[in-house]
């Protein structure tokens, strides 16, 4: 099991023929099967390092002899340069007919991992974990909020100018009952649907409707961080996982306590029953229910622990036909 780039670690195996029969359960924390690169675009994204390290294609052998701090900041530049303009992050693995030779979620659709049990989630507020460094994200007002969704989106130039207008009123009505709705709450939640939920959703989809053996779950535990504003931000089920919540560097972020000690336990029991078993175990011993494509049955980690149907599924169903 893993989280964030060892969650996507994880997807990338399960479309790994080489490794089948390794393992028979897998954990994804915030990460899905998404992030591999087609040949073309990791041949552009080589393209982009070598111009930033000024070598030509002929010169790749060169790369060796570039010391390791001169490389690193290529690397950076070069994924700062290709945000918006590339599918996932640059530095992801890549199909190569070989390893990886097709997306792992077409794997998981075509049934090629029919003995892997597979339990799958995310955050409710992902994103916010990059607001902390992200100031102006903070403080969008509506042009900037749909710059920034048009840089985004997939799609040509002309889709993403529709879909940012989309993706703003369909988030913005979904939210129509409360009283106040900044771009800068849209914006995060919009970015932690695209990069996180929605693609475990994906996965959970491709893998449930080949084997039973699928489960999912929304963390929303929030942190009591900056009065708050973080939520169930990235990374923040980590401490829960490990039941470190009461050391003294995370009491802060996690907000430590009897109800923070007994969701830990809880998350504990439900990972080890799932390694042990192949079902993640509830309080009192009540069912983990599989997740289906019709209720989408998803277990609530908070305080207290909930079965969901369909959780914020208005927001899910927005994404069709785009991830």
């Amino acid at each position: 099991f893993g989280e964030s780039s060892g969650a996507m670690a994880v997807g990338a195996l399960l479309g790994t023929p080489a490794a089948r029969g390794l393992f028979r359960r897998a954990i994804l924390q915030s990460g899905a099967a998404h992030n591999v690169s087609t040949p073309e675009q990791a041949e552009r994204i080589a393209a982009r390092l070598l111009s930033e390290l000024e070598l030509a294609s002929r010169d790749v052998e060169r790369l060796w002899e570039i010391p390791p701090a001169v490389l690193l900041k290529a690397q950076r530049r070069t994924a700062e340069r290709l945000v918006g303009k590339i599918a996932g992050t640059a530095w992801q693995p890549q199909i190569d007919g070989d390893l990886i030779p097709e997306s792992p979620l077409a794997v998981a659709a075509k049934g090629h991992n029919p003995g892997v049990d597979l339990l799958v989630g995310t955050n409710a507020d992902e994103m916010k974990f990059w607001g902390i460094t992200d100031r102006r994200a903070r403080n969008l007002d509506e042009a900037r909020l749909r710059r920034r969704l048009i840089r985004n989106l997939p799609g040509s130039d002309e889709e993403r100018v529709e879909r940012a207008e989309a993706v703003v009123r369909a988030y913005r009505d979904a939210r129509s009952g409360r009283a106040s709705i900044e771009p800068s709450e849209l914006w995060f939640a919009i970015e932690t649907d695209r990069l996180f939920r929605v693609p475990a959703i994906r996965l959970a989809e491709a893998h449930a409707s080949t084997s039973a053996a699928t489960y999912a779950y929304l963390f929303t535990w929030p942190s009591p961080a900056l009065r708050g504003w973080l939520g169930a931000c990235h990374t923040l089920e980590i401490p829960f996982v490990f039941g470190t919540q009461r050391l003294p560097a995370l009491r802060r972020l996690v907000g430590a306590g009897p109800d923070a000690d007994r969701l830990s336990a809880r998350i504990q029991d439900a990972w080890i029953a799932f390694a042990r078993d192949g079902v993640p175990a509830l309080p009192k011993g009540e069912p983990w229910p599989p997740y289906e494509l019709k209720q989408r049955e998803t277990v609530q980690l908070d305080r207290s622990v909930e079965i969901l149907e369909t959780p914020l599924d208005a927001e899910r169903e927005f994404w069709e036909g785009i991830l």
